[in-house]
C-alpha cells in the first residue's frame, strides 16, 4: 500500500507542476465546472511503474484533462483501495486514510464522497461507516 501513497504524492507533485496551464479545446474526459488544473485522471496500478516503492513512471496520459485534485484522488481511491470490490470497511478506511495522509489536502471522508456511489457500495462502505 506504500506504492499507493507514493502514487498519490506523485499526483500532487504533477498537479502542482501544471497549475496555471490552460489549453482551450476539446478534452476526452468528463467536464468539470471551473477546473483549477490539468489532471492525469487515470492514476491506477495499471498506469504506473515502480522502482521498489518509488514511482518510476506514469503512463497513458490520454485522459489528462481539466479536473480537480479531489476528483484525481477519488479515482486513485477507486482503483488503489480498491473501492470497486468489497475489501471490508476497515481495510478500505485504512487505505483511504493512507491516501489522504499522502495528499495532505483532503480527509478520507472527502475523498470517499467524491467517488461515485456505486463504487462505495461495492467496497462495503456507506456515508455512515465512520470514514
Amino acid at each position: 500500500m506504500s506504492a499507493c501513497a507514493c502514487g498519490t504524492r506523485r499526483s500532487r507533485f504533477t498537479n502542482e507542476a501544471v497549475a496555471g496551464f490552460i489549453r482551450p479545446g476539446l478534452w476526452r474526459f468528463f467536464l468539470v465546472a471551473k477546473p483549477p488544473l490539468i489532471c492525469h485522471n487515470d492514476i491506477a496500478p495499471y498506469n504506473v511503474s515502480f522502482d521498489g516503492d518509488d514511482v518510476a513512471g506514469v503512463f497513458e496520459w490520454d485522459l489528462a484533462a481539466p479536473s480537480t485534485p479531489l476528483y484525481e484522488l477519488a479515482f486513485i481511491a477507486r482503483n488503489c483501495v480498491p473501492l470497486w470490490r468489497d475489501i471490508g470497511p476497515e481495510n478500505a478506511g485504512s487505505r483511504l486514510s493512507l491516501i489522504a495522509s499522502a495528499c495532505g489536502e483532503f480527509s478520507p471522508r472527502e475523498i470517499l464522497h467524491a467517488v461515485p456511489r456505486p463504487d462505495r457500495a461495492h467496497a462495503g462502505m456507506d456515508p455512515g461507516c465512520g470514514v
